[in-house]
């Protein structure tokens, strides 16, 4: 079982057995900030509104209904930021997350993550019925979870939507309304046996959830297992095991990842040794895809295979071990000139934008 550390030298969580499985920037970004906004200009060409969020501006599309005036005040929440200093994205659609939902106070629907399937999804039906719950989507730790626990958050969201939304028509306007605990949501989110930490606070206010040890002369950079993890993310080539690399290329229009098989050592065919770096790569990709946070259009250069059900697993590979992403991805499948393209949803900075190596 792995061990989260927490060093407030570098700002970094990360949850660690043997490599990085999670990892987290302890700096507030603004993401998923709800805010009481004022509405500085109508843009009717783009169907948008310059909105004013106080310590920041953003872009809230508009329906075509929409009656919004400038100098208006609304709420808004953050829902996207660009890594390239342009404003960010609002909604005026709340949502709330939880370990196991994700609260809509103002909606009726019932939703699911796309990682539930048929069986899960009919039981949590049942039990939404049954509840009488309204604006809920399932996360996929729902599956797992009892309906007492269920229950409880869905209660407590709920409440705590209502001191959100009891707050719309107060002043001053703008002014930030509600910001979400990142580090506790990254640890519900995680599987872990304990948290080693060298900061005080932390160990103060967690302690009660989970089990936190506290170690003043912690630190990443005398742990030389994490410390060379934690570089490689960094890197533009990762080596794997068993030989062979991939090299990981970010462009503003694309990132490009390519597969090279020097080095790898296999007894199996020709064809099924091909296969294996793949599949190997594959795993690695999808790891660093989501360590790095990397985010639109994504092709990789595999190495070439001329087997269709080899080329056809390797795409199951992919959609297999993206499953465990909490960021939406698809995998399309192979262009024509027989690379892999993924799209991954955009949810922030990339990793190299928020924490460069530092160390």
């Amino acid at each position: 079982m792995s061990t989260i550390y927490i060093d407030k030298n570098i700002d970094v969580a990360v949850n660690f057995d043997n490599k990085i499985l999670d990892i987290m920037d302890l700096n507030d970004d603004i993401l998923k900030n709800i805010y009481r906004a004022r509405v500085e200009k109508i843009l009717k060409n783009q169907k948008s509104a310059f909105v004013n969020l106080g310590e920041e501006y953003g872009f809230l599309e508009l329906p075509g209904n929409c009656e919004l005036r400038e100098q208006d005040e609304i709420l808004v929440q953050v829902k996207k930021i660009k890594g390239d200093d342009k404003y960010v994205e609002l909604s005026a659609e709340i949502s709330l997350e939880g370990e196991f939902i994700i609260f809509f106070p103002e909606k009726k629907f019932i939703k699911y993550s796309k990682k539930l399937n048929s069986d899960p999804r009919n039981k949590l039906r049942e039990f939404a019925k049954k509840e009488n719950l309204r604006g809920v989507l399932f996360r996929s730790k729902a599956e797992l979870a009892t309906e007492e626990d269920i229950l409880e958050e869905y209660k407590s969201l709920q409440n705590l939507s209502v001191d959100i939304i009891s707050q719309r028509n107060k002043r001053p306007t703008p002014k930030l309304i509600y910001r979400k605990d990142k580090l506790k949501s990254f640890l519900n989110a995680c599987d872990f046996e304990n948290i080693l930490t060298n900061d005080m606070e932390i160990h103060k206010k967690y302690k009660n959830d989970f089990d936190v040890k506290f170690d003043d002369n912690f630190r990443i950079i005398y742990n030389a297992d994490i410390l060379r993890d934690y570089k490689s993310l960094f890197s533009k080539k990762i080596e794997l095991e068993d030989g062979g690399d991939i090299i990981i290329e970010q462009t503003e229009a694309l990132c490009s990842i390519d597969v090279n098989s020097s080095g790898y050592k296999s007894n199996l065919n020709h064809e099924d040794h091909i296969y294996s770096i793949n599949k190997k790569a594959a795993e690695e990709i999808a790891r660093q895809i989501m360590l790095r946070n990397i985010s639109g259009i994504i092709i990789i250069d595999t190495i070439n295979m001329n087997s269709k059900e080899n080329r056809e697993k390797l795409l199951a590979d992919y959609r297999e071990y993206l499953k465990r992403d909490n960021v939406f991805s698809k995998v399309y499948g192979y262009t024509a000139l027989g690379l892999i393209e993924i799209s991954r949803e955009n949810r922030g900075y990339a990793l190299i934008d928020k924490l460069g190596e530092q160390i």
